[in-house]
């Protein structure tokens, strides 16, 4: 006589599903740390802008694109700060995401010194803003656009102004 074997089920697609959850859950994982990292990079380099607009302005203070619309672009301290974008990685960090001065409109590049006011020994700041439309996470979640901004300090090195400014006479 034959004992009475206990039944056993099968669970074929089990490990299957748990295998597609939980592979989908690792993507969402990776693909959040990716964006991270990118936008973590990109605000390295967006400081990395603001710091050469403002070592550039130190010693051009007339060097300003907004105040100045005839200065070819490659001269201003706007260009300079975009450049390191462009040096950076511009598969990455593209330049273009940082617009550069048109009339009326100052930029993602400003500074908080008006041009009267660049004298020698006056502290200014120069303000960076970047717009990252590309980030696939935050996409999930609705974000269409991220800004990061940026801001460095620094002194006016000399007064070299073309136009006449109200600077104290040494």
């Amino acid at each position: 006589m034959r004992g009475r074997q206990p039944r056993i089920r099968r669970r074929k697609g089990q490990s299957i599903i748990e295998f597609a959850f939980g592979s989908i859950i690792l993507l969402l994982f990776l693909a959040a740390a990716t964006d991270f990292g990118r936008a973590y990079f990109t605000y390295i380099v967006v400081q990395q802008m603001a710091g050469e607009g403002a070592q550039y302005l130190s010693t051009a203070p007339d060097a300003d694109k907004y105040l100045n619309p005839g200065l070819p672009a490659t001269m201003t301290f706007q260009e300079r700060a975009r450049n390191v974008a462009v040096r950076a990685l511009a598969s990455i960090v593209d330049p273009a995401n940082v617009s550069l001065p048109t009339a009326g409109n100052p930029g993602d590049v400003t500074t908080n010194v008006t041009r009267p006011n660049r004298c020698a020994g006056t502290q200014f700041t120069v303000s960076v803003s970047y717009h990252i439309n590309d980030l696939f996470f935050p996409g999930l979640l609705g974000v269409r656009s991220l800004t990061l901004s940026a801001t460095a300090a620094s002194t006016f090195q000399e007064a070299t102004m073309v136009t006449p400014n109200n600077c104290p006479s040494p």
